[in-house]
Protein backbone atom coordinates (compact mmCIF):
# COMPACT_ATOMS: atom_id res chain seq x y z
CA UNK A 1 0.00 0.00 0.00
CA UNK A 2 2.97 2.34 -0.04
CA UNK A 3 2.26 5.40 -2.16
CA UNK A 4 -1.36 4.35 -2.57
CA UNK A 5 -3.54 7.43 -3.33
CA UNK A 6 -5.62 6.78 -0.22
CA UNK A 7 -2.62 6.22 2.03
CA UNK A 8 -2.12 8.85 4.69
CA UNK A 9 0.21 9.38 7.60
CA UNK A 10 -1.23 9.38 11.12
CA UNK A 11 0.32 11.05 14.13
CA UNK A 12 0.21 9.41 17.56
CA UNK A 13 -2.63 11.70 18.76
CA UNK A 14 -4.61 10.90 15.59
CA UNK A 15 -4.15 7.17 16.22
CA UNK A 16 -5.44 7.56 19.78
CA UNK A 17 -8.51 9.48 18.53
CA UNK A 18 -9.11 6.93 15.78
CA UNK A 19 -8.95 4.01 18.24
CA UNK A 20 -11.27 5.76 20.72
CA UNK A 21 -13.76 6.70 17.97
CA UNK A 22 -13.91 3.03 16.97
CA UNK A 23 -14.89 2.13 20.53
CA UNK A 24 -11.66 0.25 21.11
CA UNK A 25 -8.85 0.50 23.66
CA UNK A 26 -5.24 1.06 22.68
CA UNK A 27 -3.37 -2.07 23.80
CA UNK A 28 0.23 -1.22 22.93
CA UNK A 29 2.88 -0.76 20.29
CA UNK A 30 4.35 -3.63 18.36
CA UNK A 31 7.78 -2.31 19.42
CA UNK A 32 7.83 -0.13 22.54
CA UNK A 33 11.45 0.86 21.92
CA UNK A 34 10.42 3.21 19.11
CA UNK A 35 8.34 5.31 21.54
CA UNK A 36 10.44 5.04 24.72
CA UNK A 37 11.46 8.49 25.97
CA UNK A 38 14.35 7.35 28.16
CA UNK A 39 15.93 5.64 25.17
CA UNK A 40 16.30 8.92 23.28
CA UNK A 41 16.21 11.74 25.81
CA UNK A 42 18.08 12.69 28.97
CA UNK A 43 18.31 15.39 31.60
CA UNK A 44 15.63 18.04 31.96
CA UNK A 45 14.02 17.17 28.62
CA UNK A 46 13.52 13.57 29.74
CA UNK A 47 12.07 14.69 33.08
CA UNK A 48 9.59 16.98 31.35
CA UNK A 49 8.51 14.34 28.86
CA UNK A 50 8.12 11.64 31.55
CA UNK A 51 5.78 14.00 33.44
CA UNK A 52 3.33 13.83 30.50
CA UNK A 53 0.63 11.16 30.06
CA UNK A 54 1.90 8.10 28.15
CA UNK A 55 0.24 8.97 24.81
CA UNK A 56 1.78 12.45 24.89
CA UNK A 57 5.20 10.95 25.68
CA UNK A 58 4.88 8.69 22.64
CA UNK A 59 3.88 11.66 20.47
CA UNK A 60 6.89 13.71 21.58
CA UNK A 61 9.31 10.84 20.97
CA UNK A 62 7.76 10.05 17.59
CA UNK A 63 7.97 13.70 16.52
CA UNK A 64 11.57 14.12 17.72
CA UNK A 65 13.02 10.87 16.38
CA UNK A 66 11.08 10.58 13.11
CA UNK A 67 11.93 6.85 13.06
CA UNK A 68 8.56 5.43 12.12
CA UNK A 69 7.55 5.14 8.51
CA UNK A 70 4.39 3.52 9.88
CA UNK A 71 2.87 2.82 13.28
CA UNK A 72 2.26 -0.81 14.29
CA UNK A 73 0.01 -1.20 17.30
CA UNK A 74 -2.58 -3.41 18.95
CA UNK A 75 -6.11 -2.55 20.04
CA UNK A 76 -8.69 -4.51 21.98
CA UNK A 77 -12.38 -4.45 22.74
CA UNK A 78 -13.26 -2.75 26.04
CA UNK A 79 -14.84 -5.96 27.40
CA UNK A 80 -11.77 -8.07 26.60
CA UNK A 81 -10.34 -9.93 29.58
CA UNK A 82 -6.77 -9.67 28.30
CA UNK A 83 -4.55 -7.89 30.76
CA UNK A 84 -2.72 -4.63 30.28
CA UNK A 85 0.97 -4.62 31.05
CA UNK A 86 1.31 -2.26 33.99
CA UNK A 87 3.75 -1.84 36.81
CA UNK A 88 1.85 0.34 39.26
CA UNK A 89 0.56 -2.63 41.30
CA UNK A 90 2.10 -5.88 42.51
CA UNK A 91 0.27 -7.74 39.71
CA UNK A 92 3.47 -7.55 37.67
CA UNK A 93 4.86 -10.33 39.91
CA UNK A 94 2.42 -12.74 38.21
CA UNK A 95 3.63 -11.83 34.71
CA UNK A 96 5.58 -14.47 32.82
CA UNK A 97 8.40 -12.67 31.00
CA UNK A 98 9.80 -13.88 27.70
CA UNK A 99 12.78 -12.32 25.99
CA UNK A 100 11.73 -10.99 22.61
CA UNK A 101 12.92 -12.91 19.57
CA UNK A 102 16.18 -11.48 18.25
CA UNK A 103 17.43 -10.12 21.59
CA UNK A 104 21.01 -11.18 22.22
CA UNK A 105 23.17 -10.91 25.31
CA UNK A 106 26.57 -9.56 24.26
CA UNK A 107 29.53 -7.74 25.76
CA UNK A 108 31.78 -9.28 28.37
CA UNK A 109 31.19 -10.54 31.89
CA UNK A 110 31.84 -7.12 33.43
CA UNK A 111 29.82 -5.04 30.96
CA UNK A 112 27.00 -7.04 29.39
CA UNK A 113 24.66 -5.46 26.86
CA UNK A 114 21.44 -6.51 25.14
CA UNK A 115 21.18 -5.98 21.40
CA UNK A 116 18.40 -6.39 18.86
CA UNK A 117 17.33 -4.95 15.52
CA UNK A 118 14.46 -2.48 15.46
CA UNK A 119 13.63 -1.15 12.03
CA UNK A 120 17.00 -0.23 10.55
CA UNK A 121 18.82 0.43 13.81
CA UNK A 122 20.43 -1.69 16.48
CA UNK A 123 18.90 -1.18 19.92
CA UNK A 124 21.79 -1.48 22.40
CA UNK A 125 21.03 -1.55 26.10
CA UNK A 126 23.82 -1.66 28.69
CA UNK A 127 22.85 -3.86 31.64
CA UNK A 128 24.45 -4.97 34.88
CA UNK A 129 25.50 -8.53 35.67
CA UNK A 130 22.57 -8.78 38.10
CA UNK A 131 20.17 -7.66 35.38
CA UNK A 132 21.67 -10.21 32.98
CA UNK A 133 21.15 -12.97 35.57
CA UNK A 134 17.53 -11.90 36.06
CA UNK A 135 16.91 -11.87 32.29
CA UNK A 136 18.52 -15.28 31.83
CA UNK A 137 15.75 -16.68 34.03
CA UNK A 138 13.02 -15.06 31.87
CA UNK A 139 12.30 -18.20 29.84
CA UNK A 140 8.58 -17.70 29.17
CA UNK A 141 7.63 -20.40 31.71
CA UNK A 142 8.18 -18.84 35.14
CA UNK A 143 6.46 -15.82 36.64
CA UNK A 144 8.50 -12.92 37.96
CA UNK A 145 7.69 -14.09 41.51
CA UNK A 146 9.03 -17.57 40.67
CA UNK A 147 12.16 -16.08 39.13
CA UNK A 148 12.79 -14.04 42.29
CA UNK A 149 12.59 -17.18 44.40
CA UNK A 150 15.69 -18.57 42.64
CA UNK A 151 18.62 -19.09 45.01
CA UNK A 152 20.67 -16.43 43.16
CA UNK A 153 18.35 -13.72 44.48
CA UNK A 154 17.71 -15.01 48.01
CA UNK A 155 20.65 -13.09 49.49
CA UNK A 156 18.62 -9.89 49.04
CA UNK A 157 15.78 -8.76 51.27
CA UNK A 158 12.32 -9.38 49.75
CA UNK A 159 11.67 -5.67 49.21
CA UNK A 160 15.06 -5.24 47.49
CA UNK A 161 14.29 -8.19 45.20
CA UNK A 162 10.88 -6.92 44.17
CA UNK A 163 12.09 -3.32 43.68
CA UNK A 164 14.99 -4.55 41.56
CA UNK A 165 12.72 -6.79 39.48
CA UNK A 166 10.20 -3.98 39.01
CA UNK A 167 12.87 -1.59 37.73
CA UNK A 168 14.52 -4.15 35.42
CA UNK A 169 11.42 -5.75 33.95
CA UNK A 170 9.65 -2.42 33.40
CA UNK A 171 12.69 -0.91 31.68
CA UNK A 172 13.27 -4.00 29.52
CA UNK A 173 9.58 -3.98 28.50
CA UNK A 174 9.63 -0.24 27.70
CA UNK A 175 12.77 -0.73 25.60
CA UNK A 176 11.08 -3.57 23.70
CA UNK A 177 13.29 -6.42 24.93
CA UNK A 178 10.60 -8.33 26.84
CA UNK A 179 7.06 -9.52 26.29
CA UNK A 180 4.74 -10.73 29.04
CA UNK A 181 2.11 -13.42 29.37
CA UNK A 182 0.27 -14.89 32.31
Amino acid sequence: MLLHPQDRAYSVPEIMKFVAAAGLIFFGWSDNALYCADRFLSGEMLERVLALPAAEQWAVVDNLTVLNSRHDFFVRKPQSTRFFTRFDTDDYLSYVPRVRSGVKLAGDVNSPILTRRSLDVEVITPISRSEALLLEKADGNKSIAEILSHSSFMRFEPEQRTNFALAVFERMWRWGHLLFGR
